[in-house]
C-alpha cells in the first residue's frame, strides 16, 4: 500500500509540487494584502455590470441644489427655511423625516420656530458626527433633537482607494456605544409602523429585524484584509447608479410644486445635492471606462442604507454574502488544482505545440468558468472572491507548463548522458591536439596584439611630434625676435641724445611692448609644451585642462597672432590681409583655453598656407584674405574662419578630418591638425565642425561651440 502511494506520488510530482508552491504564494500575497486593491476593483466592476434594481418608492430625497443656494444666497440655509420646509413635508404625513444636514448651531433667523418645528415632529431623524479626528473633527447633534433621542450618527467609512463600499450600523464609540448610523435609525423608525422592532439573535447577539439577522463583517471576511471591527459594519448592497430613489428640491417643495400627497407614508431624507458643498462620494458606479466620476451624495449613501435595511426585512432582498475564510481558501485551492491536473495527465503528448496548446485551452476555459460562477454568485448576493483563484490559476498553469517542460528535459538529459559517456572517450583522444593548436593559436593572438600596440603607439607618437614641433619652433623664433629687438633697442639707447623726441620715444616703447609681448607668448607656448609632456606620464591627469571662462574674441585674436608670428619668423613675405567681424557679447564662454587655442591655431595655420601656396601660383592681382568672424547664437557661439586660398581637392573633402590626411605639399606637415581639432571642437566641447569649400576659390572651416560647456 505504502509502495503504491509513493508511485502514485512520483507521478504526479509536477502536480503536486505546483500546486503547493502556487498555493503558498497565493496564500502570501492575499495575506500581505496586495490583492484587496484588485478584489475591491473586481467587486465594482459586478455591481456595474449586475442588472439595475427597481427604484425604491419607499424613499424620497429633498435635495438643497445649486439652484437653491443661488435662490435663497445663503448657505447654511436660515432656520426659518428649514422649518418652513419641514413643516410643509409634515403636512403630507410621511412616516419618517430624516435631515442630513448638521445643526448644531443656529442659523438666524428663525431658531425658535425651527426648535418648536423639532420638538413637535416625533418622527424626524437628526444627525451628528461621532467619529473624529485632526482632519474630520465630531459634530454634535441639534441640541433639541438630542434632549429627544432623535438623534443617529452620519459617520460612514470609506476603503483606502477613496471608494465607499462599507455602511456602518452602530459607530461603536466609549460616547455613544449605542448609537445607531442615520440609516439604521430612519430603518428602525419606519418599520416601527409595520410592529417590527430589533431583537438580538441567539447566535451571537447581532441585529435582528424581523427574520433577518445583519451579521457584522469580520476582520478578513470576503477580499477584506484586517477591517476594522471596532464599527458594527456590513457591505453597502447599491440599488445602481443612477435613478433608485426619487428626488426633488428645497425649492419645490417650499413653493408648492410637487403632488399633494408624494410624502404620504414615505421616508423622506432632507440633505445636500449640491457640488459645491462637497458632501459627495465615490462609489462602485464612480469610475466609467469613457465617463467622468460618478458622485453619489451622502444623502443617497444613506438611503441605499436605509433602503437595503428595509427591503432585506420586508421584501427579503439578500444581503451581500460571503464565504467563511477557511471556505474562500478552499475555493482558491480548488481553481489552483483544476488546472494542474489537467495539465499533469496531457504531459506524455510527443507533439509540443498541440500540448500546451491543450494546457491554453483549458486555461482558458477554466477562467471563463470562474468569472461567469462569479458573477451568477453574485446576482445571488454572494460575493466570492476572484482575484486570488484566477492568479491562482493563471500561474498554476504557467508553472505546470514549465515543470513539463523541465521533465522532459531531465528525460531527454538522461539520454544524453549515454551518448556523453561514448563521446567521452573520443574526446580524451582529441584532447592532446586541441592543447597543440591551443598553444599555436596564443601566439598568434600575441603577436597580433603586439602588432596593434606598435600601430597604435605611432599614432600617438605622430600626434605627440606634431603637438610638439609647432610650440618649440614658436619659441625658438620668438627668441630669435627678442634678441633682435634687443639689439635694436641697444642702438637705439647708444645715440639718444639728452633730449629725445615724440617719434623716439615712441619706437622705444613700440619695441619694448613688442618685446613683452613675445615673452608672454613664449610662456604661453611652454605652458602648452609643459601640458603635452605631462599627458604622456602614467600619472597624468586632466584636473589642469579644466573648462574656463575667456573671451572667445580675445582667444581668436591670440590664435591669428601666434600663426602670424610663426609665419613671419620663417621668411613667408607673402602680405595677408585680415578682416575681423566679431560679436560684442562673448567674454563669458567656458572653454578649455588651451586645447582650443590649439585647434584654432591649427585652423588658421591651414588658412595661411591656403593663401601663401595660391600667390605663389597666381598672378599679382591676387589678395590674400583671410577673416575671423564670432556670432552669438544665444545658447551657443559660432566662429568662422574664411579664406580666399586654394580650397581642399575633392579627393579629400569626405576625408579631411582623417588622421594623415593633409593638403600641403609633401613633407609640410603630418596630417594630423584638422583630426585633432574635430577631436577638441566635437569630442571634448560638444561642438560642431563644418567646412564649405569651392576648389581654387575658398574654404570656410565654421566652428559651433556650446555656450555652457
Amino acid at each position: 500500500m505504502f509502495e503504491q502511494f509513493k508511485r502514485l506520488v512520483w507521478e504526479w510530482r509536477g502536480a503536486i509540487i505546483t500546486v503547493s508552491n502556487v498555493t503558498a504564494l497565493i496564500t502570501l500575497v492575499r495575506l500581505l494584502g496586495w490583492f484587496q486593491p484588485l478584489a475591491w476593483s473586481s467587486l465594482d466592476l459586478l455591481f456595474k455590470i449586475r442588472p439595475q434594481e427597481p427604484p425604491d418608492n419607499r424613499i424620497i430625497i429633498v435635495g438643497l441644489e445649486e439652484t437653491d443656494i443661488q435662490k435663497y444666497k445663503q448657505w447654511p440655509i436660515s432656520d426659518h427655511l428649514l422649518a418652513k420646509l419641514i413643516t410643509k413635508i409634515k403636512t403630507q404625513n410621511p412616516r419618517v423625516i430624516g435631515l442630513d444636514l448638521h445643526r448644531d448651531i443656529p442659523v438666524p433667523p428663525g431658531y425658535k420656530e425651527l426648535t418648536k418645528v423639532f420638538k413637535t415632529t416625533p418622527h424626524l431623524i437628526g444627525i451628528q458626527k461621532v467619529s473624529g479626528d485632526q482632519f474630520y473633527p465630531t459634530i454634535a447633534p441639534p441640541p433639541i433633537l438630542k434632549e429627544l433621542g432623535q438623534v443617529s450618527a452620519s459617520d460612514l467609512v470609506i476603503d483606502r482607494d477613496g471608494v465607499l463600499r462599507r455602511a456602518i450600523l452602530f459607530p461603536r464609540t466609549p460616547e455613544q456605544p449605542a448609537l445607531p448610523s442615520f440609516g439604521l435609525a430612519v430603518a428602525f423608525e419606519y418599520l416601527k409602523k409595520e410592529r417590527i422592532h430589533p431583537t438580538p439573535s441567539t447566535d451571537g447577539g447581532w441585529l435582528k429585524l424581523g427574520n433577518t439577522i445583519f451579521y457584522p463583517l469580520q476582520k478578513n471576511e470576503g477580499s477584506y484584509l484586517n477591517v476594522g471591527t471596532a464599527e458594527y459594519q456590513i457591505i453597502l448592497n447599491y440599488r445602481g447608479a443612477k435613478q433608485a430613489f426619487q428626488k426633488v428640491s428645497f425649492t419645490q417643495v417650499l413653493e408648492n410644486e410637487i403632488a399633494a400627497d408624494l410624502f404620504k407614508d414615505k421616508i423622506v431624507l432632507i440633505g445636500s445635492r449640491a457640488i459645491s458643498l462637497k458632501d459627495y462620494f465615490y462609489t462602485p458606479y464612480s469610475k466609467g471606462e469613457n465617463s467622468s466620476p460618478l458622485l453619489t451624495y451622502g444623502v443617497e449613501i444613506h438611503a441605499n442604507v436605509t433602503s437595503q435595511i428595509i427591503s432585506t426585512v420586508l421584501d427579503h432582498r439578500s444581503l451581500i454574502r460571503t464565504w467563511p475564510e477557511p471556505v474562500e481558501y478552499l475555493w482558491i485551492f480548488g481553481w489552483i488544482l483544476l488546472p494542474s491536473v489537467w495539465a499533469w495527465q496531457w504531459r506524455t503528448t510527443q507533439n509540443a505545440i498541440k500540448l500546451f496548446s491543450i494546457i491554453s485551452l483549458g486555461t482558458i476555459a477554466f477562467s471563463v468558468i470562474l468569472l461567469v460562477s462569479v458573477y451568477l454568485a453574485f446576482l445571488n448576493a454572494w460575493w466570492i472572491s476572484v482575484i486570488s483563484p484566477l492568479f491562482g490559476l493563471g500561474l498554476s498553469s504557467i508553472i505546470i507548463s514549465f515543470t513539463i517542460y523541465i521533465s522532459r528535459l531531465q528525460e531527454a538529459n538522461l539520454s544524453l548522458e549515454k551518448k556523453v559517456k561514448e563521446r567521452t572517450q573520443e574526446l580524451e583522444e582529441n584532447n592532446q591536439q586541441l592543447k597543440s593548436t591551443l598553444h599555436q593559436l596564443e601566439n598568434t593572438q600575441q603577436q597580433i596584439i603586439a602588432q596593434e600596440k606598435l600601430a597604435y603607439l605611432g599614432v600617438i607618437s605622430a600626434g605627440i611630434t606634431h603637438e610638439i614641433r609647432n610650440p618649440v619652433n614658436l619659441i625658438k623664433n620668438f627668441a630669435d625676435l627678442s634678441l633682435e629687438l634687443e639689439q635694436e633697442l641697444q642702438e637705439l639707447l647708444k645715440n639718444v641724445p639728452e633730449s629725445l623726441n615724440d617719434e623716439e620715444s615712441q619706437n622705444i616703447h613700440e619695441s619694448l611692448s613688442l618685446i613683452l609681448e613675445n615673452l608672454v607668448t613664449i610662456k604661453n607656448q611652454t605652458q602648452r609644451i609643459d601640458l603635452i609632456i605631462k599627458a604622456l606620464l602614467p600619472q597624468a591627469n586632466t584636473q589642469d585642462l579644466t573648462p574656463s571662462l575667456t573671451n572667445i574674441n580675445q582667444l581668436l585674436d591670440t590664435a591669428y597672432k601666434l600663426v602670424h608670428h610663426s609665419k613671419k619668423s620663417h621668411n613667408n613675405t607673402v602680405k595677408i590681409k585680415l578682416v575681423t567681424n566679431y560679436a560684442p557679447s562673448l567674454k563669458n564662454i567656458k572653454v578649455v583655453v588651451p586645447e582650443l587655442t590649439q585647434a584654432l591655431i591649427n585652423i588658421i595655420d591651414n588658412a595661411y598656407d591656403a593663401v601663401t601656396l595660391k600667390q605663389q601660383t597666381h598672378s599679382d592681382n591676387y589678395k590674400p584674405t583671410i577673416s575671423l568672424i564670432t556670432k552669438d547664437l544665444g545658447a551657443s557661439v559660432e566662429i568662422g574662419i574664411y579664406d580666399n586660398g586654394l580650397g581642399i581637392p575633392l579627393e579629400l573633402q569626405t576625408q579631411i578630418f582623417q588622421p594623415f590626411v593633409t593638403t600641403k605639399l609633401r613633407g609640410s606637415g603630418t596630417g594630423l591638425g584638422l583630426s585633432i581639432t574635430h577631436d577638441i571642437i566635437v569630442g571634448k566641447h560638444r561642438g560642431e565642425l563644418k567646412f564649405e569649400t569651392e576648389v581654387g576659390c575658398y574654404t570656410k572651416f565654421i566652428v559651433t561651440l556650446p555656450k555652457k560647456l
